[in-house]
């Protein structure tokens, strides 16, 4: 009897959501406002395409934000286990935006001071080279070698035998 009871207070609570879920109006739907900061960035990155602005200009610092895992100081990639930390692959979206920006511009982007996280200089002038890019050499920014990509040269076809 205590079974036939139970079922039928969990039909009614069942019914009554039901009703109460049928009467619910859900609010309107409001257009978002397209000048909020918010959406003027998405706009900005998704119509902006790198290396596509105005000779000599830069792409905005926010873009270089997809570098930040690769050349970022960081406290678990400390000492012995920095050879651990992730380096840029070629199709990365990093990797897109070094080789379609200038050696300045890496430079700028690189040695500028963020307020959340700390750049390893060092380290980030090796992205031309992780990202193929070439880079006259002799190259440096703020006094720092910058390592850019150079292609291996093949002698003949096979070990060299002809």
């Amino acid at each position: 009897m205590a079974t036939l009871r139970l079922q039928l207070l969990v039909l009614c609570i069942l019914a009554m959501t039901v009703v109460q879920a049928s009467a619910f109006k859900f609010p309107p739907f409001d257009k978002p406002d397209f000048n909020d900061p918010f959406w003027k960035a998405i706009r900005d990155w998704t119509h902006h395409k790198p290396g596509g602005h105005k000779k000599g200009q830069c792409a905005p610092l926010g873009y270089w934000n997809v570098c930040g895992l690769y050349i970022a100081e960081s406290d678990f990639f400390k000492g012995p286990h920095k050879k651990w930390q992730p380096v840029a692959d070629y199709y990365s979206l990093c990797c897109q935006l070094v080789r379609k920006e200038s050696v300045g511009c890496i430079c700028r982007a690189v040695t500028t001071k963020y307020p959340h996280v700390k750049i390893d200089v060092n380290r980030s002038m090796y992205l031309p080279q992780w990202c193929k890019k070439p880079v006259p050499k002799g190259t440096k920014c703020h006094g720092k070698n910058v390592y850019g990509y150079v292609p291996k040269k093949h002698r003949g076809h096979g070990g060299g035998h002809h």
